[in-house]
């Protein structure tokens, strides 16, 4: 079973295998339904959470820099110190600024913004998480064959880098908001598998399966391929320990890992200590 949850982890717990997460709860959800680090079509699952129709991609706010030879995210997310209030602001600007090309643009939160264009080229980019403190020209080429993402990359950071805004972002000594990256491509497709998610996510999880159950303490976790959580008090101390007697992958917003089934005597000394 793969346990998600919409939170950081607080402790790591010991003897466990650390595993490659996401770094958000619905890459972490798309990653466990299979999807691959290219093809996580979380621009898909955002379009249809907000009802809109066509193809949409991500964009995210970024600070990067550049070197002689190549360049690289510095600050995205929580790194870029991006309010609510500005990253509006900032989408209204970057809005306006496009809408001469026939882009259109959806807010969703201060991080993650959406935009499409009636024509647009495919595209195969990472997420913002992966490209974090990466190299970019290695992905920066593979973008698409026509350079049309490119080129967009290049204008819009022009625009941004450039932008009054960031004025007060100077002062405040805050990175300065000089880019997006474009990514969040591929088509989500039904899945069969069994997501059992508080009722924060039930949206979500019909989105991305056919097979949804509402969290409960009563509900059985035996046939579940998927716990999607906002928090680990959602779940019932007799989950919690149901948990502890099988392998589970967990994945948090800041750290993933494999914890392996308890072992019976670990499981007996529990119950002895109790019984005392």
């Amino acid at each position: 079973m793969d346990v998600i949850i919409d939170s950081r982890i607080k402790a790591v717990p010991a003897s466990t295998l650390e595993l490659t997460g996401q770094k958000l709860v619905y890459l972490n959800l798309l990653q466990s339904l299979g999807y691959t680090n290219h093809q996580l079509p979380l621009a898909s699952l955002l379009s249809q959470l907000h009802n809109l129709e066509g193809d949409w991609l991500i964009l995210s706010p970024i600070h990067w820099q550049a070197t002689h030879n190549d360049a690289m995210i510095m600050a995205h997310g929580d790194t870029l110190s991006l309010s609510e209030d500005e990253s509006r602001t900032w989408f209204k600007e970057l809005s306006a600024y496009l809408e001469k090309d026939q882009f259109e643009l959806v807010y969703h939160n201060a991080e993650i913004w959406l935009i499409r264009k009636k024509s647009m080229p495919p595209i195969q980019a990472k997420s913002v998480y992966q490209m974090f403190h990466r190299s970019m020209m290695p992905e920066l080429s593979a973008l698409d064959d026509t350079l049309f993402w490119q080129q967009f990359l290049t204008e819009t950071q022009m625009f941004l880098s450039s932008h009054d805004l960031n004025q007060a972002r100077i002062q405040e000594q805050k990175p300065v908001l000089n880019g997006v990256w474009v990514w969040g491509a591929g088509r989500l497709a039904l899945s069969e598998a069994v997501i059992c998610t508080v009722q924060s996510f039930e949206k979500v999880a019909r989105i991305c399966s056919t097979n949804v159950h509402i969290y409960s303490p009563q509900v059985s976790l035996r046939d579940i391929n998927i716990l999607l959580l906002s928090d680990l008090s959602d779940l019932s101390s007799q989950h919690k320990e149901k948990l502890t007697q099988s392998s589970i992958r967990w994945f948090w917003n800041d750290f993933s890992y494999l914890s392996k089934k308890r072992r019976w005597w670990h499981q007996l000394r529990r119950k002895l200590r109790h019984a005392d």
